[in-house]
């Protein structure tokens, strides 16, 4: 009796996927210390859009980290999008988006705005989470020598916002 062939095992993708998951792991750790404090969910995301599942969690915790692949295209003239490389290996470039979500101030049980003062806290806490994602991105041990930043991007719908940076890197 011929036993039946063993299929191999599941691929990783080795171009993108360690890389997400370093710069995950360095953006959470870094928003420990930020005025809005760790996060409830902290994840990698697929697709093009990020929803905004996790911006109030609990007491304990708030909002959600998030790092999601954008793009990955061929690059031997990093940061440059080049033609298909010859052969099954070749230099890559991954434009990751690396963001954070919280809750936002609205209006309160009588229909009243937020007041000065909180607008003012959620503006810090933006802003402290906008610099701890940029320190978890460019004091990251595990990413690549060779990255290229873009500009941090707010984003906010209803009660829940944030933003992200978006950062090419150089994968081999």
């Amino acid at each position: 009796m011929s036993a039946e062939p063993v299929p191999p095992p599941p691929l990783d993708d080795p171009i993108a996927w360690p890389i997400a998951s370093a710069l995950l792991m360095c953006v959470c750790s870094e928003l420990v210390a930020s005025p809005g404090g760790e996060v409830c969910s902290c994840a990698l995301v697929p697709g093009q859009i990020v929803p905004m599942d996790w911006c109030g969690c609990d007491d304990d915790a708030c909002g959600m980290a998030w790092v999601r692949v954008d793009a990955i295209f061929p690059s031997d003239q990093f940061p440059v999008p080049v033609g298909i490389p010859r052969g099954c290996d070749g230099p890559y470039a991954v434009r990751f988006h690396a963001g954070v979500f919280r809750c936002l101030p609205t209006l309160d049980s009588s229909g009243q705005p937020p007041s000065a003062a909180e607008q003012t806290e959620a503006t810090r806490i933006a802003l402290g989470d906008q610099f701890a994602v940029l320190r978890g991105i460019k004091c990251c041990p595990a990413l690549p020598k060779r990255l290229l930043l873009g500009q941090w991007t707010p984003v906010s719908a209803g009660d829940c916002g944030g933003g992200f940076w978006p950062v090419t890197v150089q994968a081999v």
